[in-house]
């Protein structure tokens, strides 16, 4: 009995992420990288949640990233390059993915500052969208946070809720 080889699985966007940051940060463990590229994916997901990827939220990407987990300037370069050029592949990934990977891999102060990043990335455009309302309400839950830890992220940026308008 014959078997036919499967072509190789293209590489998805996501690998092409995990790829950017190994080469960028080639002494960080694995599990490390993972972790990163799930806080960068649900990044993408959440910038493009009301789906236009705004100036003010692809500057506010490079500035939050280079917060998480102290990324070099060159890494947070080269992952914003690949949202740039992919963030709408990128957002189309399951949340569920990347919330996972954080929920099983971090505690829970890092999570609460994931979740903080992703409010004040909503709001960088000066409008949190309902829809990006409802995507920071749905990860929340996913990380295993609590609504308090939601409204407590999005307090500061109250002024922006378009559920309030």
């Amino acid at each position: 009995m014959f078997f036919r080889r499967r072509p190789p699985r293209p590489a998805t966007v996501q690998d092409q992420l995990l790829d950017v940051l190994r080469e960028h940060l080639p002494d960080t463990p694995e599990d490390d990288v993972e972790i990163l590229g799930a806080v960068a994916g649900l990044v993408a997901c959440v910038a493009y949640a009301d789906g236009v990827y705004h100036p003010a939220e692809v500057r506010e990407v490079k500035r939050l990233l280079g917060r998480i987990h102290d990324l070099p300037r060159d890494a947070v370069d080269a992952v914003c390059a690949l949202l740039d050029l992919k963030v709408a592949e990128l957002a189309r990934r399951d949340v569920h993915d990347h919330a996972r990977i954080l929920k099983q891999g971090t505690e829970r102060g890092a999570r609460v500052e994931v979740l903080e990043v992703l409010v004040d990335l909503a709001a960088a455009d000066g409008q949190i969208t309902v829809d990006e309302t409802e995507l920071l309400r749905r990860v929340t839950n996913m990380l295993g946070l609590s609504a308090s830890d939601y409204v407590a992220a999005q307090s500061r940026h109250r002024d922006k809720l378009s559920v309030l308008d």
